[in-house]
């Protein structure tokens, strides 16, 4: 899914979203999570974040996906969709 990738490309780049804003890391990540459906509407869920470096136990330690946000991608439309956890809801994206 070439095209799905370039959206989620576009939105890092264009985002609002002040944890994906805020990444000076080059390390920024995306993850496709999910594909939900509805009575209307298949979208592909995906997570992006980064890797972050994780204490086990105090012994071992290891890198772990941490999510900044997501995003749910109509696939028909191709439109985004910004995923507001607080107020579960979904919120088209605008550049």
């Amino acid at each position: 899914m070439d095209w799905a990738d370039k959206l989620v490309r576009d939105y890092i780049n264009h985002s609002n979203n002040k944890l994906i804003k805020s990444e000076s890391r080059k390390d920024i990540k995306w993850e496709m999570d999910d594909v939900k459906n509805t009575d209307t509407v298949k979208y592909f869920v995906f997570h992006i974040g980064h890797e972050a470096f994780d204490v086990n136990n105090g012994d071992t330690c290891c890198y772990r996906f941490t999510t900044d946000g997501w995003i749910y991608i109509d696939s028909v439309t191709r439109v985004v969709y910004e995923y507001n956890i607080e107020k579960d809801k979904l919120n088209k994206w605008r550049k």
